[in-house]
């Protein structure tokens, strides 16, 4: 007996592509070259030699962030104890977001130097400023980050409300505002950052080109690299930043099938 032949939906003939990483929109390898990496350890072998530990310690720590396997200029074992000494005897919060960059490159100087700074007091402190509907302080969101960084099972509990009114008021600021609010957005709401609208910043990325200050370009950078990083995690009292491999682009258009 003839039986009907089973009908067949085309759509299960389609072989599904995988989404194509984030980081496609900013490579670091491509805006930070050789020159520019030379430029920036001359800097910080001036820096050392001069004792300036802040801009020392700002450009260390986006560095070793954006490249961590890439040698840094040899510092002095006695500027290196003074720089820490120096970053911990900052004040509550000061603390927590100098603690934050020397823990980049030396995370086993946390307990010793930077632990005591994780107050309940302070942790108290970035809560209520950052839910105050209407302060959107960059200071505390920057603080809040920081501080999720180094202590990621026990981050400031923020409120939704805030999220939303940071997403709605981030599309309208300047490119170098919007950068860093970002950044930081994606540290302290990771659940959430998917759905915050980032293409007025994929068209702005030629304004990286105009920043001259080899700090602020560092920092530009990282805060790049994390908004358009695949992921983020938390590890180590640091942060890391994971990308895919770029899968590669199809032949042609048309959808491959399956031979029956």
């Amino acid at each position: 007996m003839n039986q009907t032949p089973e009908r067949i939906n085309i759509k299960d003939l389609v072989i599904d592509t995988p989404d194509q990483p984030r980081h496609g929109f900013f490579n670091v390898q491509e805006v930070i070259t050789d020159q520019k990496w030379g430029y920036m350890c001359s800097s910080l072998r001036a820096d050392q030699t001069l004792r300036r530990y802040d801009s020392y310690l700002g450009l260390m720590a986006d560095m070793v962030f954006l490249f961590p396997e890439r040698p840094l200029p040899e510092i002095d074992p006695e500027f290196e104890k003074s720089l820490v000494d120096y970053a911990s005897a900052s004040f509550e919060i000061g603390k927590v977001l100098a603690g934050e960059r020397v823990c980049r490159k030396y995370p086993t100087y946390f307990e010793s130097h930077f632990e005591s700074s994780l107050t309940e007091r302070v942790k108290m402190e970035i809560e209520e400023k950052m839910n105050a509907l209407g302060n959107l302080n960059t200071f505390y969101l920057e603080a809040a980050a920081a501080y999720k960084i180094l202590r990621p099972d026990d981050a400031p509990k923020l409120e939704e409300k805030v999220w939303n009114e940071w997403r709605e008021n981030c599309r309208n600021l300047a490119f170098g505002v919007k950068t860093h609010i970002a950044a930081n957005l994606r540290i302290v709401w990771p659940e959430k950052f998917k759905d915050l609208d980032l293409s007025p910043l994929e068209n702005e990325l030629d304004q990286l080109k105009d920043i001259a200050n080899l700090s602020s370009y560092a920092t530009f950078c990282r805060s790049l690299a994390i908004i358009f990083a695949d992921d983020i995690e938390f590890a180590n009292h640091q942060l890391k930043i994971i990308n895919h491999p770029k899968l590669a682009e199809p032949t042609n258009s048309v959808p491959e099938t399956r031979r029956f």
